[in-house]
């Protein structure tokens, strides 16, 4: 399912300009890249599933974000959120 997800997202990507595909492709790679730091320092803590959907996020986020410091933001944010929820959900 993550997969034809992202399929979609490049389809449609691949429908506009050279511009928004460099900026799709740097999303997902940042955002894939970060969470597979993540993966590597927390061992199984993070699923494999969590690193599959970042990419096709990432895309999506890269895609729709107006500069390179809305994609940057955007993978800050999304990476607080998940470690304040992972805290709430352990009990800390």
């Amino acid at each position: 399912m993550v997969l034809r997800l992202l399929l979609g997202l490049v389809a449609l990507t691949l429908a506009g300009t050279a511009l928004p595909v460099a900026r799709a492709m740097l999303g997902a790679a940042t955002f894939g890249g970060l969470l597979l730091d993540v993966r590597l320092v927390a061992g199984d803590d993070l699923g494999n599933g969590d690193l599959r959907l970042a990419v096709p996020l990432g895309w999506f986020l890269g895609r729709s974000a107006v500069g390179w410091r809305d994609l940057a933001h955007g993978v800050a944010l999304a990476l607080l959120v998940a470690a304040v929820t992972a805290l709430v959900a352990s009990g800390i």
